[in-house]
């Protein structure tokens, strides 16, 4: 995919619904819909495209005098066809499209699919091809016009004949799966793209919410003769709200798969081949982890490298990459958790390799730094949470000479909790709090779940410590939890062994982070994995979870897990 194509969430979608079609509108960019002022289409023929532009409409009536219908045969949009134009005035246009085509200006339809599609088209001969609504001025290519709202967007096609497309993409690579149930007419076609969280969906059929869509103007800086890298502004604000939201659920779905595996938690339904180890590659609630954690990472890479116009302040761009670049290091520390490799993927769509554990930790090392420095004051919590995931990370590899957790330890408000004889759930938060709605009623702790706490800063600080052989100062820190529990515990005496803090260190970690996402790591890393779970069906094999056979089939150099 070209830099330039490299925008927001929709831009993803919008892309990969051209690859579908060869050309959808362009480029599309992120944005609300305004609510007057209802688009006609008229959709038998004379096809007759009525548009009353909402969004954008007093820059169009600045930029553009004509509407063209240019029909292009290649995805960069750079052999291309005007079939119809009209005028554009006072924010209006009214395009007839011809009722008929020339068969030879319309490429076959396996021109316009990827090869796997083919079985799913009923009718190999037939013929397609798609238009953009361009706004012309003298002879310059100003913008585009799109009809759409938040999650829906049409295009409009020409068939040579009638024929239907059906079939379900399922996982390909690290973008969203498209599901398709078209039938076609021949002649003028619309065809919706409808967005969800786990695909997109292409149907002829009027979407429920087809009221709601709304034609807009999208700005293009590019000549006429240039081609399809046009740069389109980027709605940072929006994207990052719907990463916070990608983030949150992923985050929901991880603790709960976590709690379930590590028997934190008990009878969770749908989840029982997850507790009894049973599973196998093709289970859905792996695979979901894997997709999910795919898809919020391709978010966080369009914000961190956003290609179009950023339309909000230089302060709140930092904002944004730092939190996309700690977002994209947390998600990366979770798949590296669950299945060690995982391909990289820094860019909106790259060829899938399968990197090394070591490859994956240094990525996320980097991204944390990254944040380290950039995060704005404002965000301290950032900046906490990458360096206490970097402590995650080297302990999990067993490095016990690379604290990070000072600044962390020094800061006043956690040293407060230092020497606090109880803790206030929540109190402890680095990071911002995600909601427990959808939390099983035995996992719940509070309002909130937090993925980062201090009470872990605490623990990994003495554990740190302990292998390192300074046991006096380990039992401090875990005296410590212990003063907030001590109704449980009783503490440490200051020589206490080292088997005597390991064993009361995996007690107050399971008392303290229990169902928030940590304990496969913690058992793995302290080596109590068989210990704890064995009778539950674990096996060594389980320390890493299995691809999904439809990643392994798509990216060939995908390698299984052991033992799967």
């Amino acid at each position: 995919m070209k830099q330039a194509e490299q925008k927001d969430i929709k831009s993803i979608i919008h892309d990969r619904f051209a690859r579908f079609a060869v050309a959808l509108l362009a480029s599309a960019i992120a944005g609300g819909c305004g609510d007057n002022n209802k688009p006609e289409i008229e959709e038998e023929p004379p096809f007759v495209i009525k548009a009353t532009i909402e969004k954008g409409g007093e820059l169009a009536a600045q930029n553009v005098s004509i509407v063209s219908a240019v029909m292009y045969r290649d995805l960069d949009q750079t052999i291309g066809t005007t079939i119809a134009d009209c005028e554009y005035k006072n924010g209006k246009f009214e395009l007839s499209l011809p009722a008929v085509l020339d068969d030879i200006v319309i490429p076959p339809v396996t021109e316009s699919v990827d090869e796997f599609m083919y079985p799913w088209i009923s009718d190999l001969d037939a013929k397609m091809m798609y238009i953009s609504l361009i706004g012309i001025k003298g002879q310059e290519k100003q913008g585009e016009f799109a009809f759409r709202n938040s999650n829906v967007e049409a295009a409009y096609c020409y068939c040579d004949r009638p024929f239907t497309i059906k079939g379900d993409e399922g996982y390909n690579q690290v973008e969203l799966p498209r599901k398709i149930d078209v039938q076609f007419r021949k002649g003028w076609n619309v065809l919706y793209a409808t967005v969800s969280e786990y695909s997109i969906f292409l149907s002829t059929e009027k979407p429920q919410n087809y009221s709601s869509l709304k034609w807009e103007y999208i700005d293009r800086t590019d000549p006429w003769g240039g081609g399809g890298s046009m740069e389109a502004y980027f709605d940072m604000r929006a994207t990052a709200q719907g990463m916070k939201q990608s983030y949150n659920n992923l985050i929901t779905k991880a603790n709960i798969f976590d709690a379930v595996l590590t028997h934190d938690v008990e009878n969770i339904s749908g989840y029982e081949q997850i507790a009894n180890f049973t599973f196998q590659p093709n289970n859905p609630k792996i695979y979901e982890l894997f997709s999910k954690s795919y898809e919020l990472i391709l978010i966080a890479n369009n914000i961190i490298n956003p290609s179009g116009k950023v339309t909000v302040t230089q302060a709140e761009i930092r904002e944004y990459t730092a939190e996309a670049i700690f977002i994209r290091a947390y998600v990366y520390s979770m798949l590296l958790n669950w299945f060690g490799g995982v391909p990289i993927v820094s860019d909106v769509v790259t060829p899938l390799r399968h990197n090394s554990a070591e490859e994956v930790r240094n990525y996320i090392l980097a991204d944390c730094n990254a944040v380290i420095a950039m995060a704005p004051a404002s965000r301290i919590d950032l900046k906490h949470g990458a360096l206490q995931l970097i402590e995650r990370i080297t302990l999990n590899e067993h490095f016990y000479n690379f604290s990070s957790l000072s600044e962390i330890l020094d800061f006043p408000l956690y040293q407060s909790l230092m020497n606090s004889s109880v803790l206030v759930w929540g109190k402890d938060a680095i990071s911002q709090g995600i909601t427990t709605e959808s939390y099983p009623e035995a996992m719940i702790k509070g309002s909130h779940i937090y993925p980062v706490r201090f009470a872990e800063t605490i623990l990994l600080k003495s554990e740190e410590l302990m292998e390192m052989g300074d046991l006096a100062d380990a039992v401090k820190y875990l005296n410590t939890i212990i003063a907030w529990h001590k109704d449980k515990y009783t503490p440490l005496p200051a020589n206490a062994s080292y088997e005597e803090i390991k064993a009361m260190s995996a007690d107050l970690w399971h008392q303290e982070l229990k169902n928030e996402g940590l304990t496969y790591a913690f058992l793995k890393r302290s080596n109590t994995f068989l210990d704890r779970l064995k009778q539950y069906g674990a096996k060594e094999h389980h320390k890493l979870l299995p691809f999904h056979p439809s990643v392994v089939n798509q990216s060939p150099n995908l390698t299984q897990n052991p033992g799967y």
